[in-house]
C-alpha cells in the first residue's frame, strides 16, 4: 500500500504539472529576481555568493533560495523549462514528505493519502510551483516538512540528534523564506494533536524545548522586516491604516477558505482597493471567534477540528497583511502551507462521520476522489495560464474585477513590443481603476507621447511626477518643458527651463532648451544670449555654434 500510494501521488502531481516545462519566465518579478538579478545571473561566483549572504535584493533576504537559482543558471542557463522543472521537483518532494509526515503522525494511510493528493493537485498551489520567482516557497516548505518529520521522530525516541536535526531544518527553511518563522507554533499544534504530548508531558518542558526554535524564528522575522523595510517594500500605515488592514486580514480568512473550496478565478494579483470592510469584517470576526470557541469545546472529542483550524490560521498569520508588503489584498502562494490544515480538518471530519454512520462509511472513504480528479483538471488549466506574461495577465484581468495591475502589466508588454494602441487600451483600463497611480499616469504619458498625441499626454504628466522626479527636479522640469514645446506652448516651456536653470546655473542642456523656447517665441537676442552662455560652459559643443549661426541669419532676415 505505501509504495502504491506514493506512486499514485507522484504520478498525479507530475501529470497535473507536466506542461510546466513549456512555460517561460514572466515579467511579474522573474526578470527582477532571476534573469536580471546580479546575484543570480552569473551562477556561482565568489561575488554572487557573498551578495546572496549580505544583500536584500528585491526586498528579500533568503540566501538559500538565491543559491538554488544560481544552481539552475549553472545547469540550464536561462532556459525557463529547466528552472520550472526544478520547482516542480521540489513540489513533488513536498508531496512525498507531507505524506510521510501525516502517516507518522496518524498511522492512517488512506486519510494521509487523500490529504496529500488534495495538496498535490489543488490549483491554489499552482502559483507557488509555476511561478519561478516563488522557488522560495516550495524550498522553504521542503525544509519545514523535514523539520517536523525530525521533530516527530524526536517525540517518539527522545534522541537529541533528531531535535538538533529539526533545528537545522528550521534554519534552512528560514534561509529560504521568512514565512517559516511560524515553525515553533506548528510544533506546538502537533504537540496538542495528534501527538497529544500535553497529556503525557508537562507544559513547561514542551515550551522549553522550543526556545532554540523560537530564537531562530525571531532572528528570521527581524531579517524579513529589515530586508523589506530597507528596500521600501513595507507599506506605511499612512497609506494603508490599521483600520483598513485589520478588517482586510479578517476578510482574507474567508477569502482563502472560499478559494480552497471553490478554486475558480484565481489570479496572480488580487487588487487591494483600500476600501474599509469594517462592517462585514465584524460579522466575520464573530464567526471566527464562535467557531474557535466551539472547536475548543470539542477539543477532547474532535481534536482534529481545533488542530486544523489552528494550523490554517497560524501559518497564515505572517502573510495576512497586518504588516503589509506590497499592495495585494491576498495571494494564492500564501496558502501553500496553510491549506494543509483545512485538508486535515476536512478529510478527518468526513472519515469520522462515515464511521459514525455505517451506511455512509464506504461513501465517505471515496467521497473526495472525484474532487481530486476535478482539481487535477483545474490545475492543468491553471498551469497553462503561467505560460507567458500575456496569458498570465489576460487571465488575471478576466478573473478579477478592477485588476489594475494586470491591465498595467499587459500595457507595459505591448508598449515594449511597440504595439502602442493595445498598450494604450490596457493603460486606459488601469487608469480608470487607479487614476492616482504615478506609474499608470507615466505609462499613459509615454504611450500618448509616442503616438504623437501630445496635448492628451500633457494631462498625465504632472500626476506621474514621482516617476520622473526621482529626487532631481531638473529632470521633471526638463521633461515637462519638452512636452510644452511639442504642444507649442512656448511660454510654459520657457518657464519650465527657467526653473531648471534656477536649480543649476551650469546646466548646458538647460540653456540650450531655453534657447529653443525663446527662439520659438521670436526672442532671438535672448536665445542667442542663452546659447552663448551654453558655449561658455561647453566650448566643444559644435551644435551650439551651428545654432548660433542659424539664429544670426534668422535675426538678419
Amino acid at each position: 500500500m505505501p509504495a502504491l500510494a506514493l506512486i499514485f501521488l507522484l504520478l498525479i502531481t507530475y501529470l497535473a504539472y507536466r506542461s510546466i516545462f513549456n512555460n517561460g519566465f514572466v515579467s511579474y518579478d522573474d526578470y527582477l529576481c532571476i534573469v536580471d538579478n546580479p546575484i543570480v545571473k552569473d551562477g556561482f561566483t565568489k561575488e554572487a555568493v557573498t551578495a546572496a549572504l549580505i544583500s536584500q535584493h528585491a526586498a528579500n533576504w533568503h540566501p538559500l533560495s538565491w543559491f538554488s537559482h544560481m544552481l539552475d543558471v549553472e545547469l540550464f542557463g536561462f532556459s525557463a523549462g529547466g528552472h520550472h522543472g526544478v520547482s516542480l521537483l521540489f513540489h513533488i518532494a513536498n508531496v512525498y514528505f507531507l505524506y510521510v509526515l501525516l502517516v507518522q503522525l496518524t498511522a492512517r494511510k488512506w486519510e494521509s493519502l487523500i490529504v496529500t493528493a488534495l495538496f498535490a493537485v489543488h490549483p491554489l498551489n499552482v502559483e507557488a510551483v509555476a511561478w519561478a520567482t516563488q522557488r522560495k516557497t516550495v524550498l522553504s516548505t521542503l525544509f519545514w516538512l523535514l523539520c517536523l518529520i525530525s521533530y516527530v521522530r524526536y517525540t517518539r525516541d527522545s534522541k537529541r540528534e533528531n531535535l538538533l536535526l529539526a533545528l537545522l531544518f528550521e534554519i534552512l527553511a528560514l534561509l529560504s523564506k521568512p514565512q517559516a518563522v511560524i515553525i515553533p507554533l506548528t510544533m506546538l499544534i502537533l504537540d496538542f494533536w495528534p501527538l497529544e504530548r500535553f497529556k503525557t508531558r508537562g507544559w513547561l518542558k514542551i515550551f522549553l524545548e522550543k526556545i532554540p526554535f523560537l530564537g531562530f524564528s525571531i532572528l528570521g522575522g527581524l531579517s524579513a522586516i529589515w530586508s523589506q523595510g530597507s528596500y521600501g517594500a513595507v507599506v506605511s500605515t499612512q497609506i494603508i491604516p490599521f483600520s483598513v488592514r485589520i478588517p482586510n486580514a479578517i476578510d482574507s480568512v474567508f477569502f482563502y477558505i472560499g478559494k480552497v473550496l471553490y478554486p475558480v478565478n484565481l489570479s496572480c494579483f488580487y487588487p487591494y482597493m483600500g476600501d474599509s470592510k469594517a462592517a462585514i469584517a465584524t460579522v466575520e470576526g464573530i464567526v471566527i471567534l464562535i467557531t474557535t470557541l466551539i472547536t475548543i469545546q470539542l477539543k477532547d472529542r474532535l481534536p482534529y477540528l481545533l488542530m486544523g483550524l489552528l494550523w490554517f490560521i497560524s501559518t497564515l498569520l505572517p502573510v495576512i497583511g497586518i504588516i503589509h508588503v506590497g499592495y495585494a489584498a491576498a495571494a494564492d502562494r500564501y496558502m501553500y502551507v496553510p491549506i494543509v490544515g483545512i485538508f486535515i480538518l476536512l478529510v478527518r471530519g468526513i472519515s469520522e462521520a462515515g464511521k459514525r454512520l455505517s451506511t455512509f462509511n464506504i461513501f465517505s472513504k471515496y467521497a473526495l476522489l472525484p474532487v481530486i480528479l476535478a482539481l487535477f483538471v483545474m490545475t492543468q488549466l491553471q498551469v497553462g495560464f503561467w505560460k507567458d506574461s500575456v496569458s498570465l495577465y489576460t487571465h488575471a484581468a478576466n478573473a478579477v474585477k478592477f485588476n489594475y495591475v494586470a491591465y498595467s502589466n499587459l500595457g507595459q508588454i505591448y508598449l515594449k513590443e511597440g504595439h502602442l494602441e493595445p498598450a494604450l487600451m490596457n493603460f486606459t483600463e488601469a487608469y480608470k481603476i487607479m487614476p492616482e497611480s504615478p506609474e499608470i499616469n507615466y505609462n499613459m504619458f509615454i504611450t500618448l507621447k509616442r503616438l504623437g498625441r501630445y496635448t492628451e499626454a500633457e494631462k498625465y504628466y504632472v500626476s506621474s511626477a514621482p516617476v520622473w522626479y526621482s529626487g532631481d527636479l531638473r529632470v521633471f522640469y526638463k521633461q515637462f518643458g519638452r512636452l510644452m514645446l511639442k504642444n507649442r506652448k512656448y511660454k510654459e516651456a520657457f518657464n519650465c527651463f527657467l526653473k531648471t536653470l534656477q536649480i543649476d546655473r551650469n546646466d548646458v542642456e538647460g540653456f540650450k532648451l531655453i534657447a529653443t523656447a525663446l527662439e520659438n517665441m521670436g526672442r532671438y537676442d535672448d536665445a542667442i544670449a542663452a546659447l552663448k552662455k551654453a558655449a561658455m560652459l561647453n566650448p566643444d559643443d559644435k551644435e551650439i555654434n551651428v545654432r548660433l549661426e542659424a539664429l544670426d541669419q534668422k535675426k538678419g532676415k
